[in-house]
């Protein structure tokens, strides 16, 4: 009877457990998200001027196992790639190589997803022109 009680007090014990670590979980990350700053503006501006001069209207995308290109519906992810390509970026993958590669990989996706934004507006009004 006493290694029932146990067994039962050890199963509880774990059960309440993990249903503490989901909770856990579930919390917002506090981390505010980093803001947009008047240089990265100029240069996501110019890098799309560049791109429409040269006539590339390919959406920056990730290089991770499902590939996304952030700003944009990911829903239409093959739709977005088929019209206006993709120009996959290095660094941009499932792996981290560096302790605290998080912030320049947050700044980077912003970037990523300001960039898409304003090119795949221009992609898809030069793809529905012709």
């Amino acid at each position: 009877m006493k290694a029932y009680s146990i067994i039962t007090g050890c199963l509880f014990f774990s059960l309440t457990a993990c249903q503490n670590s989901d909770q856990v979980s579930e919390v917002a990350d506090p981390t505010p998200a980093p803001k947009k700053s008047i240089k990265q503006r100029d240069e996501v501006k110019n890098a799309v001027a560049r791109a429409i001069a040269d006539q590339d209207y390919r959406l920056l995308s990730t290089s991770t196992r499902m590939p996304q290109f952030p700003g944009t519906d990911q829903s239409r992810y093959q739709e977005y790639k088929t019209k206006c390509g993709a120009n996959f970026l290095a660094k941009m993958g499932d792996v981290k190589l560096q302790a605290g590669s998080s912030d320049r990989r947050k700044q980077r996706k912003q970037y990523m997803a300001e960039y898409n934004q304003l090119i795949l507006k221009r992609c898809l009004n030069n793809k529905s022109s012709k």
